[in-house]
């Protein structure tokens, strides 16, 4: 056991690093290992000193165990990102991979609202009645927005807005 915090912390950020190499390797079992081992390695309150390490072992430990199947466990590491994240920013991640849990799990009613509340809590709201003159309305609007535009301009923009890029990636789903 290793009792001096320093020590504790550096290597719970190595063993973070190991499991974002693991993940980008397709490991994802052993990805899960070494994020789980370090978050055995925090302080009982790690939140509140160590925050963005916290979060960032929590969330990939969350993804690692929706790439295993484990969605019991995917589950109890959601409630600890949603209960501790300072604030709604934070917990995106968690929420896109419970929205890709959901579907993969076949509970698509499921995904597809908790998708659509994620994006109104984006600012995106989408109408749950849809009718043929709302339809066209937004598709003339889009078409007006377009014009001019080339399929090199449209597909040559880098989008770095986080959290536009996390509205895409939910829509995606």
């Amino acid at each position: 056991y290793i009792s001096e915090v320093s020590q504790r912390i550096e290597i719970a950020k190595l063993n973070c690093r190991a499991g974002e190499k693991a993940k980008a390797s397709g490991v994802f079992f052993s990805a899960a290992l070494y994020f789980e081992q370090g978050i055995s390695l925090l302080d009982e309150k790690p939140w509140d000193d160590y925050y963005q390490l916290w979060l960032r072992l929590y969330t990939s430990y969350m993804e690692m165990e929706y790439c295993i199947g484990n969605f019991e466990k995917l589950a109890e590491v959601l409630n600890c990102i949603i209960t501790h994240a300072k604030c709604f920013d934070d917990k995106l991640r968690a929420y896109c991979i419970l929205i890709f849990s959901l579907g993969g799990q076949k509970q698509l009613v499921k995904a597809i609202e908790m998708g659509l509340d994620v994006l109104e809590r984006l600012g995106e709201k989408f109408p749950s009645d849809l009718n043929a003159k709302d339809t066209t309305t937004e598709v003339l609007k889009t078409r007006r927005m377009l014009e001019g535009q080339t399929i090199g301009t449209i597909t040559g923009k880098v989008i770095n807005d986080k959290r536009l890029l996390t509205i895409m990636e939910i829509l995606e789903s």
